[in-house]
């Protein structure tokens, strides 16, 4: 039984207890009992006013000799508070206080009150759930994901915030991606049969990058405080939310414009400029904004039609970072700058730049132009200089004239006798240099000498690298169900493999030197995988088939290179 299952809880007075405690004073047998002459009595009259709770229900059932005098109320009462302290189902709990208190019924209420607290026990100390659109949404839509961290073992511990804000929820797919980079988490509570526990969310925007089934999952990281009998300690859990299906439709073609670009929303674009009189060749800064509910981060900036910019050179825009909006704001926005500078005077116009956007809720696209900006452009063109080449080169100059020393008179250092050779460090650590280069390149003769002796130990160490680092890539390709590539690394890795271990070359194997070389050095089944692993290679690279799928051919390849690798090395001759 989980003792997560009790909530000890401040003592308060019950007042059927209150009053079956009354009418045994009124007793006068019971009044004797209780006088100061008597010193065990009155010892555990001490004990039943104790400001323990639990010590006073204790002293409500206990098997003395007062146990007579105790009224079925006392046991009913102690059977509502340990039902308070579990806030236990009502059935359970009625249960307790029903219950019939004789010297054979005490087993029978207690088990009672045990049975209400482990009901409503939790073997789960937290948990992830997600809760996600259950319509369908279109490509690159904005939608509200809400994250729950449930913590049904909650045991009155404090739940560390800093943990929770530092480890959000992670994404576990490649086809949607978050519009913000931190989410909002707010807490608040739930009660799950009578049984009140925290819940922290958190809330975030997300966007579908390719249309279908796409399969969606969410795993985080935390470290628990809890009461393992009296000592407090840590458990680290990874919550993990199950499979979810989200169906992403794609953006109808019908109606879509040249000048659409992925923005899927309801979306308003603004400009304007820093001035409208403006001298030739001198920057105006056009800026441009787009505002609204929708993602905007892959959204590049809107150019005019065949993008003739008129008599403006345009300079490269460049993209301002808007502070990001606090809470749940589903108002996105994007600022561009760019540099616009005439090139003839007189009145000239900066052309409409067109934008258009999918609206999801009428499911048609809009065009959203913004206006022509007309400037008054003044002053002329500054002609080009032709920049022209020097014609004399490495011709002394008067600057390049060496400068003249004047002649000291006092000397300084220079006139001071130089230090010996032999007693400077550096001089004597140079002298080793030549000794360590003969060292180095005797050692690298020797190792040369060694492995060109022995060509069949030069091959497997060889063999062994390439399987090492290919074997990273065939695992990728086998996760990416890429089966062509897949199937012809996974063949050659078994030819360099095989001509190693029968000492041919790995060009040169057929079927017929498998069949005489294999048949005695490996086992009937290793020769039959690899006969079946071969045949599906070639199926599925020079024909129509398709194969198993590629995580069983990875294991049953790695199978079959551990037995080669059991095999006899062949040994040089030296």
């Amino acid at each position: 039984m989980a003792a997560t299952g009790f909530v000890w809880k401040p003592h308060r007075r019950n007042p059927i207890a209150t009053k079956a405690a009354k009418a045994n004073l009124s007793n006068p047998k019971t009044a004797s009992r209780n006088s100061p002459t008597n010193h065990k009595t009155n010892s555990r009259t001490k004990a039943h006013h104790s400001s323990f709770p639990w010590l006073r229900q204790w002293n409500c059932w206990r098997p003395h000799a007062t146990r007579k005098n105790r009224s079925p109320t006392h046991l009913s009462a102690w059977a509502v508070n340990c039902a308070t302290w579990t806030d236990g189902p009502t059935n359970a709990l009625n249960a307790a206080v029903n219950a019939r208190t004789g010297n054979m019924r005490l087993p029978a209420t207690l088990a009672a009150c045990l049975l209400a607290a482990s009901a409503v026990a939790d073997d789960r100390v937290v948990f992830l759930k997600a809760v996600m659109p259950s319509q369908p949404v279109f490509r690159n839509q904005m939608f509200l994901v809400d994250l729950q961290v449930h913590f049904p073992g909650y045991d009155r511990i404090p739940i560390d915030l800093n943990e929770l804000r530092n480890h959000p929820p992670r994404l576990q797919s490649d086809s949607v991606r978050w519009l913000k980079q931190r989410p909002e988490l707010t807490m608040n509570q739930t009660v799950v049969n009578g049984r009140r526990y925290p819940v922290y969310h958190y809330r975030n925007y997300a966007v579908a990058n390719q249309p279908g089934e796409v399969k969606i999952s969410f795993q985080t990281e935390l470290i628990v405080k809890r009461f393992a009998g009296a000592i407090l300690k840590q458990e680290k859990h990874e919550p993990k939310t199950p499979a979810l299906t989200l169906t992403v439709k794609p953006l109808p073609a019908e109606g879509q414009s040249t000048s659409f670009t992925g923005a899927v929303g309801q979306f308003s674009v603004h400009t304007q400029v820093d001035k409208t009189r403006v001298r030739v060749n001198t920057p105006v800064e056009l800026i441009l904004a787009i505002t609204g509910r929708g993602a905007l981060d892959h959204v590049p900036m809107p150019e005019p039609k065949d993008g003739d910019w008129g008599n403006f050179r345009v300079d490269e825009p460049r993209r301002t970072p808007t502070p990001p909006r606090r809470g749940l704001d589903p108002e996105f926005a994007k600022v561009f700058r760019v540099n616009l500078l005439p090139r003839a005077p007189g009145p000239i116009e900066i052309p409409a730049l067109p934008f258009s956007y999918f609206n999801p809720d009428t499911q048609t696209y809009v065009e959203a132009d913004t206006q022509p900006i007309l400037l008054q452009a003044f002053g002329e063109m500054p002609p080009e200089k032709p920049v022209e080449e020097p014609t004399t080169k490495n011709q002394p100059t008067e600057t390049d004239a060496p400068e003249k020393i004047t002649q000291k008179k006092h000397p300084g250092t220079l006139a001071l006798p130089p230090v010996p050779l032999l007693s400077q460090p550096w001089f004597l650590a140079a002298q080793t240099v030549p000794l360590g280069a003969f060292c180095v390149a005797l050692i690298w003769r020797r190792r040369r000498d060694y492995y060109d002796a022995r060509p069949r130990l030069t091959r497997r160490l060889r063999v062994e690298k390439l399987l090492r680092n290919e074997c990273r890539r065939l695992e990728a390709l086998a996760r990416e169900k890429s089966a062509e590539p897949f199937y012809q690394l996974a063949t050659h890795l078994l030819r360099e493999r095989i001509g190693e271990r029968l000492d041919i070359p790995a060009g040169g194997i057929t079927e017929a030197v498998l069949r005489g070389e294999l048949s005695g050095q490996l086992s009937p089944e290793a020769t039959d995988a690899l006969s079946k692993f071969l045949d599906t290679a070639n199926a599925v690279r020079f024909g129509p088939a398709t194969g198993p799928a590629l995580a069983e051919a990875f294991s049953a390849h790695r199978n079959i290179l551990l037995a080669l690798a059991r095999m006899d090395d062949p040994v040089d001759e030296v």
